[in-house]
């Protein structure tokens, strides 16, 4: 099945959009109660150079301060991994989609060592 630019291009977009709703979810965890539509309003703010003065200061410090540069960080790094990966499996050439990369080949080495 051959991809053609104008599908990776909505893929990409897609795939991005997924992720910034991810983050935004995820500076909603933790022990002060933030709602995504305040993450969103704070992201903007700081993004567009607007008030910072009409955001709460307390919410504004927890989301953008401690949570957004955790949030960042493990976006960068997963990046780094996934691009690592990629760049692990074209040296070695390793087939993308093989039973040896699902585990199928050390389900079948531990039943012939049980066997035997």
């Amino acid at each position: 099945m051959a991809l053609n630019s104008r599908k990776i291009f909505g893929m990409s977009v897609g795939l991005l959009c997924i992720l910034i709703f991810g983050m935004a979810v995820a500076a909603t965890f933790g022990p002060a109660e933030v709602s995504v539509k305040n993450v969103v309003d704070i992201v903007q703010t700081h993004l567009s150079g607007g008030p910072i003065e009409t955001l709460d200061k307390s919410m504004d410090l927890i989301v953008w301060k401690i949570r957004m540069p955790r949030i960042l960080l493990a976006v960068i790094i997963g990046m780094a991994l996934a691009g690592s990966g990629v760049v692990f499996r074209l040296f070695f050439k390793i087939q993308w989609q093989t039973l040896m990369s699902w585990g199928y080949h050390l389900v079948q080495l531990l039943g012939q060592h049980v066997l035997l």
